[in-house]
């Protein structure tokens, strides 16, 4: 597992889960077999770790209850000193029935406050952690990782290939699975999901959260402190608006193109007769004197 610190300011850390009440958590879940559009309820209230399933509906995303607002008196300034860190990793297993799964938690740690007087100003620093755990559940008889797979066979490398064969008009391109899957492509789904959570939409989410806090005003340094428990729900928010839409049909458009090219060489080589099963060839006649 690597660390990745946004600033110079970025150290090791320690996972916490539910950090201040406020840590949110996402997964990307691809259903497996036995359970086809079958959608299900998670309570990150309840767990600590948010959950998207790629059979929600796109958009959808776990908000806390807005908390009730720092009153204050004369009022200053917030500022703040902020350092992204995430980090990426494989383990764990997916939620039951599913090929994969990934999880990502929010979390601030290590807050203090610092008051100049003469400038009116209080300074928050802190660290947001972002903690993205993916994983495949592990390979079976029914897995094709290439098309010499031991599964495929002459009577069923149809159903094989039909499997495999994304279907571009469900979520740019998911392939039906209905029995035979592919698990380095559910990795590479899984880990699709977690880079974005972490870079293309993880650095915009930071960004608009430091921003909501340096837009803030407190009293006092516990009020500061009460603010910046906030960043993470800000993050969230903003994920809701940017990354949550669509998020399924990105992650299959990636893979679409490997999982055609797969099924594609397998139908290739099964009209060969390439295949355990397949009919021999015929004799040749002998040549007449």
């Amino acid at each position: 597992m690597s660390v990745l610190p946004h600033s110079p300011e970025g150290s090791e850390w320690q996972q916490e889960t539910q950090s201040f009440g406020l840590s949110v958590q996402v997964a990307e879940a691809q259903r497996g077999p036995g359970a086809p559009g079958q959608g299900r309820t998670f309570s990150a209230r309840r767990s600590g770790w948010d959950h998207d399933s790629a059979l929600a509906d796109e958009g959808e995303e776990y908000l806390e209850e807005e908390e009730e607002g720092v009153r204050v008196g004369e009022p200053d300034s917030v500022g703040s000193k902020l350092t992204y860190l995430r980090s990426v990793s494989e383990k764990g297993a997916p939620d039951p029935g599913d090929f994969g799964t990934t999880f990502t938690s929010i979390a601030m740690t290590g807050i203090t406050v610092t008051h100049d007087k003469t400038a009116k100003k209080f300074t928050v620093k802190a660290n947001v952690k972002s903690t993205i755990r993916w994983a495949a559940k592990k390979s079976d008889k029914w897995d094709i990782p290439n098309s010499s797979a031991p599964a495929i066979t002459h009577k069923n490398y149809p159903d094989v290939a039909s499997d495999l064969t994304p279907d571009m008009k469900d979520l740019n391109g998911r392939p039906p699975r209905t029995v035979y899957w592919a698990r380095d492509l559910t990795r590479r789904h899984e880990k699709f999901h977690a880079n974005e959570r972490a870079e293309t939409y993880g650095l915009p989410a930071f960004a608009f959260a430091r921003k909501w806090l340096e837009g803030q005003t407190a009293g006092n340094a516990a009020d500061a402190t009460k603010l910046a428990k906030k960043v993470p729900d800000r993050m969230h928010q903003s994920y809701a608006a940017s990354y949550s839409p669509k998020k399924e049909h990105r992650a299959y458009g990636d893979g679409a193109p490997a999982y055609e090219a797969r099924a594609k060489a397998i139908l290739a080589k099964g009209k060969k007769n390439l295949y355990p099963g397949a009919p021999k060839p015929a004799p040749k006649a002998p040549k007449k004197p």
